[in-house]
């Protein structure tokens, strides 16, 4: 057994090796040897391999808890009223959540396996009124957490969970402290207040497999599901929470900055500099900045990392703690394919406290059997429905930087 955390305490001491080194061989006018950029440039090359190393058997880890957990026995969960049917006891309402049994969870895969086409009393109580059925709730625990993984704006927005609509108060003004004469009346400020609305657009995904799978019992039926379903839903969801229109779904945090003067931040030339980046930082305001973090396209990310100093060093920071990114500036930074690419003209970058938007999930995905559809060829059809909403709850927490 391969002691991970071992390889973790070689890298974390190789890189402060490195970075001795890079210290004892600078000079005092800041400029290092050819030979010595050789061979602090070989150091970091095995920093990043015994990255990838820890890596691969932190996967190798999480597939065995994965195959492990579809093992396990499920504890049944006691009598449920609420979503969808008054009878059994195959439901627990829980806040906004919702559980299922481990016995619904059994009768639903079976199902899955036949397309729905042989009648199952234990599934009617997870039935909707449009014909589909409730996700389980490991599955759909499962098909979250893939979204989280695979949606960038679900890891660094907040996240709630809702019911039904949801709306939060905004305060339009602040309040403003004055000083006050011993014995003067005190006249408290009059803040305004204005709330945004986290309504339930619909997405739904169609997933297409083969009934020679379906009848395979080796076959890991429900990890291909929730594969499936979350990458093609994160990637909608992702590209909507960047710049949707908020007509039939949600309003991008840069659609709703647009018309708004006050977050634009344009370079000093049509090339990008560093001191462009330094002053969007010191443009957000300092509450904001202590939770902030960047957002570009993986184009716009690439130049910059190609920004050096006068020493010839790199202003980007990579990252050496698992699980942490990588930095520039001191702050985190995220990359997505729905930010506007490098060009003139456009956003090339988003920073700013991300927490400000919010992603309002309600609880209950459900997931339908499409029968008829592609019977001819022997596949079976399922489709998964959710219902999100996602807003800017406050235009100053963020600042977008337009390159000339």
């Amino acid at each position: 057994m391969v002691n991970v955390q071992a390889l973790r305490d070689k890298r974390l001491n190789l890189w402060e090796k490195a970075k001795t080194f890079l210290d004892e061989h600078t000079d005092a006018d800041g400029k290092i040897s050819g030979e010595d950029v050789a061979t602090y440039e070989r150091m970091e090359k095995e920093i990043v391999a015994l990255g990838a190393q820890i890596e691969r058997f932190e996967k190798q880890a999480n597939m065995d808890a994965k195959f492990n957990q579809l093992h396990a026995e499920y504890t049944p969960i006691s009598n449920y009223s609420g979503f969808f049917s008054q009878k059994g006891g195959t439901m627990k309402k829980q806040n906004t959540m919702y559980q299922t049994t481990g016995d619904y969870h059994k009768h639903f895969l079976a199902a899955v396996r036949q397309n729905f086409k042989v009648a199952d009393e234990y599934l009617r109580e997870g039935v909707d009124t449009k014909g589909g059925y409730l996700l389980p709730t490991e599955m759909n625990n499962e098909i979250v957490t893939k979204l989280e993984q695979e949606n960038v704006m679900r890891q660094i927005c907040r996240v709630i969970q809702t019911e039904s609509r949801h709306k939060i108060p905004i305060q339009a003004t602040k309040p403003v402290a004055t000083w006050i004469r011993e014995g003067d009346p005190i006249t408290l400020s009059n803040e305004t207040f204005s709330e945004i609305i986290l309504d339930a657009n619909k997405l739904a995904c169609g997933v297409k497999i083969s009934n020679e799978l379906l009848a395979d019992s080796f076959y890991n039926v429900e990890e291909q599901l929730e594969i499936e379903f979350s990458k093609a839903m994160a990637a909608s969801e992702e590209q909507s929470f960047i710049s949707g229109s908020g007509n039939g779904e949600p309003t991008g945090f840069l659609t709703t900055l647009a018309s708004d003067t006050d977050s634009a931040i344009s370079t000093a030339s049509t090339t990008l500099a560093v001191d462009d980046l330094i002053n969007v930082v010191y443009s957000l305001r300092r509450e904001y900045r202590q939770g902030a973090c960047w957002l570009m396209h993986d184009g716009a990310l690439q130049q910059i990392r190609q920004l050096k100093n006068n020493n010839l060093n790199h202003y980007w920071t990579p990252s050496v703690v698992d699980g942490e990114p990588d930095k520039l500036l001191g702050f985190s930074v995220y990359t997505s394919a729905f930010m506007p690419q490098f060009a003139k003209g456009a956003v090339i970058a988003a920073f700013g406290d991300f927490q400000r938007y919010y992603i309002a999930d309600r609880a209950v995905r459900t997931f339908k059997p499409l029968h008829e559809l592609y019977a001819l060829n022997d596949i079976s059809a399922f489709l998964m429905i959710e219902r999100v909403d996602g807003k800017l709850a406050d235009n100053a927490a963020i600042k977008l930087l337009t390159l000339k």
